[in-house]
């Protein structure tokens, strides 16, 4: 290994002096290694005399000390270490604290490319360089020291040794040759400091040379404490000297800065030091809540944003989400930390997501990296059922809930071609004929579908449905499966409405009105356009007739869950119509009939059927009625008040499951997992994270094109498109990185 030397240049500073140099002295072989301490005339008589004792008690170590007799300057003193060298330096400020292993992982990098002049490690404090939050200062987190956290970074670094425009100042090895090549520091253009090292970076890529981040080292850095009272002054005069003489490399700093290259990093070291403290909790699902707008959300998607969020102190979760053509994203809700991470799997094309070994890899790499103990399946849609695999590969606790029925109908909705209600009718011809339509497939499957299904479903410690109605329906097909019911809880709505129809009888439809929701026999009543009856929408269709207002209708578009009492009570609704016309597992549009005092009319059939009849919460109707005969029902609802008064009244009554009731529950359920740690290489963790923030895409894309303005940068971009700089030259260089990161 290279023989290295540390130039630490002092001025007053006495504790943050000594912590440091104690740091060094504990943590580097000093045997191999050169330390140089250079006072730069401090006032304070104490830093003499600790230098003083460090030579005196260590006369077997290479420690050389250096007394100015007047004050140079931050600049000539390093440059004076620099020409007492003939090695490799590392420049190192004397309010850092160095951490165990930490010069040999730089020296690695270092020489890990012959073309890298410069290397700087990750800190707490340090522009660029710092972690977890980009270019701020952050503290050392709760439950570590500096030397676990440094240890923790060691362990999960990717070791990718980005590159960067610039080292940042506060530690910085300097290779021997390209200091030689390039020169000393600027010390007549930058005085007591601020800007110099990174004159002499940008020096350096004229030269060639690269800038690198040594991503496995971490440095404690507590910040601008040696003249910290003539801060302001010297450092907007020497950025903006930087500035001038090199702008074309300064407009590269914006581009970093609204890019941030270094965010699967930074999102690395967030999801560690989180998730090894709560239990990680993997979900997949279908389709996910995005920037937390619920408008337009699915059940199932409501029912598992609501237990992620009752959930967030006891548990890490993350939700995997298809996306499209092969491309997934991992939601990941860890304490008040979120992210997205982005990953491809090759070849995905299995209309039915039967097994695929790609996907297997992923889901294998996930539950790794991120230390998985319990696997909750809200859908399969999408996935594979190689699910199954890793869980038995694994020995993860797992939970499935039924939220359709999908597990033997991969049309999902017991409804053939979408057109009718076929589970009395259905036979294998016809659900392959069924398949082929909703699919574009030609080739039998269904018995492989359901024999797979069935393998897959037993594989699982747990199987929910919401509904009794659903459990029976499953055990008819496979009928050794043992299910549980769970029934989802809400949120309470505040609402004092109370419906006291007139003359006109407002009627409603709300949800996203399909033809399994019944949107032919909204068209049909519409149509009808009886003068005592308005018709409403809240929601949206696929049905284009249905989003146009017509006479007797008004389509309202739609809402957040939150604001549809409201909604109800200014419309003066008095009847919720839920005409699903296939057995629906729980309904959550029901629940928020209930909590908004409304009673439904609905087909007696699935969970609906079941928990109208239960909780007295409204009327039904039987299944295959025709549009008319309901119309007719809603009609003599309307002329029989005292009925219907009655039903309202017990709907005050109710007391329905909340949230909170529903998150203790799982909260219970995933105590049964048992914690357990998973070894994963860098590898692995590299394409787990190998993310794109899909949801910034726009704003960064907009923000490159304005930078794109300045000439050649576009040459400079793809040269230097991993560069990083210093937090310096960020707040100088340009209006909007100053806007982004200027701090009191």
């Amino acid at each position: 290994m290279k023989t290295c030397d540390i130039i630490i240049p002092i001025y007053n500073a006495y504790e943050y002096t000594k912590d440091c140099i104690q740091s060094v002295l504990k943590y580097t072989d000093l045997k191999k290694h050169y330390l140089i301490l250079i006072d730069d005339a401090s006032p304070d008589e104490r830093i003499v005399e600790l230098l003083k004792k460090t030579k005196k008690d260590n006369k077997q170590l290479n420690i050389e000390v250096v007394y100015n007799k007047k004050n140079q300057g931050f600049v000539k003193n390093v440059n004076l270490g620099m020409k007492m060298s003939d090695h490799d330096v590392i420049l190192l400020n004397s309010d850092t604290e160095v951490t165990e292993h930490w010069l040999e992982k730089m020296i690695e990098c270092a020489y890990s490319r012959e073309e890298i002049a410069t290397v700087t490690p990750l800190t707490n404090n340090g522009s660029i360089a710092a972690i977890p939050n980009f270019v701020q200062d952050n503290k050392i987190p709760d439950g570590y020291t500096m030397q676990t956290y440094a240890k923790l970074i060691e362990e999960i670094s990717f070791r990718e040794y980005p590159e960067l425009t610039t080292g940042v100042g506060f530690c910085m090895l300097i290779k021997r040759e390209a200091l030689d090549e390039v020169g000393y520091f600027d010390a007549d253009a930058y005085g007591i400091g601020y800007g110099e090292e990174t004159d002499f970076c940008y020096r350096a890529l004229d030269y060639g040379y690269v800038h690198v981040l040594c991503d496995d080292t971490f440095i404690y850095h507590k910040g601008t404490q040696s003249f910290k009272e003539k801060y302001d002054e010297v450092y907007d005069k020497n950025m903006q000297f930087l500035i001038n003489r090199y702008q074309k490399y300064n407009d590269l700093t914006n581009e970093f800065v609204l890019t941030n290259p270094l965010k699967k990093i930074q999102d690395n070291i967030k999801l560690n030091l989180y998730r090894k403290q709560r239990k990680n909790v993997l979900y997949t699902i279908h389709s996910w809540i995005k920037n937390h707008d619920t408008k337009g959300a699915g059940g199932t998607t409501l029912h598992l944003w609501d237990i992620i969020q009752k959930n967030r102190n006891f548990q890490n979760s993350y939700v995997l989400v298809p996306v499209n053509n092969g491309h997934y994203q991992l939601y990941c809700y860890i304490d008040e930390y979120e992210t997205v991470l982005d990953y491809y799997i090759p070849s995905f094309k299995n209309q039915l997501h039967l097994l695929n070994s790609n996907y297997e890899k992923m889901l294998d790499r996930i539950v790794k990296v991120c230390n998985i103990e319990l696997i909750h399946v809200q859908h399969t849609i999408g996935h594979s059922f190689s699910i199954m695999n890793v869980i038995k590969k694994y020995h993860l606790y797992s939970i499935i809930t039924l939220h359709d029925f999908y597990y033997y109908c991969p049309a999902i909705h017991l409804m053939y071609q979408m057109k009718q209600y076929c589970e009395e009718t259905e036979t294998d011809t016809r659900c392959q004929s069924c398949i082929n339509h909703e699919y574009k497939i030609d080739n039998n499957v269904i018995a492989k579908f359901r024999r797979l299904a069935y393998e897959y479903l037993q594989t699982f410690d747990l199987i929910l449905t919401p509904s009794n109605d659903t459990k029976k329906r499953y055990q008819k097909y496979y009928k050794k499966l043992k299910i549980e019911v769970l029934e989802h809880g809400v949120d309470s709505f505040q609402t004092d409405y109370y419906p006291t129809y007139q003359k006109t009888f407002h009627i409603a439809f709300i949800g996203i009105i399909g033809v399994h929701k019944g949107s032919q026999i909204l068209r049909d009543m519409i149509q009808m356009s009886h003068p005592n009856i308005h018709i409403h929408l809240f929601g949206g269709s696929d049905d284009s007739f249905l989003t146009k207002n017509h006479r007797g209708y008004t389509y309202h578009g739609l809402y957040e869950k939150s604001d549809l009492p409201r909604l109800l009570s200014e419309n003066s609704i008095d009847l919720i119509c839920l005409l699903s016309v296939w057995p629906e597992t729980y309904s959550y549009t029901l629940t928020e009939s209930i909590l908004s005092h409304v009673p439904v009319i609905a087909f007696d059939i699935g969970a609906i059927g079941e928990r109208v009849k239960r909780l007295k919460c409204g009327f039904l109707v039987e299944l295959g009625s025709s549009s008319s005969s309901i119309m007719q029902k809603i009609v003599d609802i309307k002329s029989d008040f005292e009925q219907y008064d009655k039903v309202v009244q017990n709907i005050m009554k109710l007391k329905l499951k909340t949230v909170e009731e529903m998150g203790n529950e799982y909260h219970q359920l995933y105590q049964k997992s048992k914690p357990h740690h998973l070894e994963c290489t860098v590898e692995e963790r590299y394409d787990v994270l190998n993310q794109h923030d899909s949801q910034n895409a726009d704003q960064t894309q907009e923000m490159y094109f304005t930078l794109a303005r300045y000439d050649n940068l576009i040459r400079f971009y793809e040269r230097l498109r991993k560069s990083r700089v210093v937090r310096g030259v960020i707040r100088v260089a340009a209006p909007v990185g100053r806007k982004l990161i200027r701090k009191d």
